[in-house]
């Protein structure tokens, strides 16, 4: 029997088109949520469905018709699961503790989700869809509107907030979900965003935020012993890791490119991960703004350009210097925490960066920011979190929305400023 008698019998009916339409589709959602985008095959996809690749030519033109397909229906699929979890929080209490406790919820049901999984990716890796901006915004709408109906006594910075906030931390949550530390963590960013109130003492440690960060880094921050004479080759992968997709790096693929010996990376960092992970670093701090630089005293100048600073980090349009900072950190963050489901050795970098957000945010906060704008540790933590969300969907909208006021305005809604 030939594939195509296989595919086609007989003539299908509509009904039979749809249900098999929607089996691959879903087929692709349960694929990428365990393997990502690039685990999708048309072989695997169709093989889920007891056919042959021909049925996905038929239904969608090819692979990537399938995968924009699916984010359709990734879209369409979180519409129905915030419909559904609406309805079975009517008369949900507003105060913080209960607020708290749902905001956790939300991020960890998320991770659970083939949908929010889906979109997730597709926010993070845009390159490999077709026109994603309108479907993403989609996404950031329904949140929105979910965030506004849960807690209609919240005003819309606050529900900016949360919607923005949540979408990274389910990017932390897919890597670390169940880990105590990862648990703690989440609820103190939570808490402060539910609280709008920052401590009494700005400037005293968080301790949940202080125990985490002593079980991020057991041993002193540096480099493996030995590796200086490896930095032009860590740099030149730090610029690959900025301008494509992590999970194409692999030691084969460098040794080969840049006619390194693969025992001499093992040689000075101890196995290619320990090398991964610092490449990685130098790619999300390149060109770190100096007011998150925590070694650095902020002067005059950075106190006067606080806001322009901030806008210039969110900038859809990378430029020079620490223009569109927050783009490039967000997307390699984000593609981190997806790639360590598959690679556990990046697991230890995830629990660091998460660890750490924050830091320079606080810094800043206490240093170059108006008084009224000063935040705790944990607040920072969630303000920082939220900022990455906001430059990935300031990314192929229209008309880029007025971030300086909306910034401002999640400020003040995790302070309760009114100045």
């Amino acid at each position: 029997m030939t594939s195509s008698s296989r595919d086609n019998p007989k003539s299908p009916s509509p009904d039979a088109k749809a249900s098999l339409r929607h089996a691959l589709l879903e087929a692709t959602l349960r694929m990428a949520y365990e393997d990502g985008f690039d685990g999708v095959s048309l072989r695997s996809v169709s093989a889920q469905v007891g056919k042959s690749t021909t049925v996905i030519f038929q239904h969608f033109g090819g692979r990537q018709g399938l995968i924009d397909a699916a984010l359709d229906h990734a879209v369409a699929g979180e519409r129905q699961r915030h419909d559904a979890l609406l309805a079975e929080l009517g008369g949900f209490p507003q105060e913080p503790a209960a607020l708290t406790e749902l905001v956790a919820y939300y991020v960890l049901a998320a991770d659970a989700s083939l949908t929010a999984r889906f979109c997730l990716e597709a926010t993070l890796r845009a390159e490999q869809l077709t026109d994603p901006a309108p479907r993403v915004r989609a996404w950031r709408d329904i949140r929105s509107t979910f965030w506004a109906a849960a807690a209609p006594a919240s005003s819309p910075s606050h529900i900016h907030l949360l919607a923005d906030y949540t979408i990274m931390e389910q990017a932390f949550c897919t890597a670390l979900r169940c880990e105590p530390a990862y648990d703690q963590l989440l609820r103190a960013t939570a808490r402060a965003a539910c609280t709008r109130r920052i401590a009494a003492d700005p400037e005293a440690d968080n301790p949940i935020l202080a125990w985490a960060r002593a079980a991020a880094f057991p041993e002193p921050d540096g480099q493996a012993e030995g590796a200086a004479p490896m930095e032009p080759l860590l740099a030149t992968v730090a610029q690959r890791i900025a301008a494509e997709d992590i999970d194409g790096i692999n030691l084969r693929r460098i040794a080969m490119e840049e006619g390194v010996p693969p025992s001499l990376i093992i040689y000075h960092y101890g196995d290619f991960a320990a090398f991964l992970s610092a490449a990685i670093w130098r790619a999300m701090m390149h060109e770190l703004p100096g007011y998150l630089d925590r070694s650095h005293r902020t002067d005059d100048e950075a106190r006067a350009g606080w806001l322009d600073g901030l806008q210039a980090a969110v900038d859809p349009v990378p430029g020079e210097g620490s223009r569109g900072f927050y783009v490039r950190y967000a997307r390699i963050l984000g593609q981190v925490c997806l790639l360590a489901r598959q690679r556990g050795e990046l697991v230890q970098l995830v629990r660091q960066l998460r660890a750490i957000e924050g830091m320079g945010i606080h810094h800043a906060s206490l240093t170059a920011w108006p008084r009224e704008h000063r935040l705790d540790p944990a607040a920072a933590s969630t303000f920082s979190i939220w900022i990455k969300a906001h430059a990935l969907a300031r990314i192929g909208a229209p008309t880029p929305p007025d971030s300086p006021g909306e910034m401002v305005a999640v400020l003040r809604a995790l302070t309760d400023s009114v100045s």
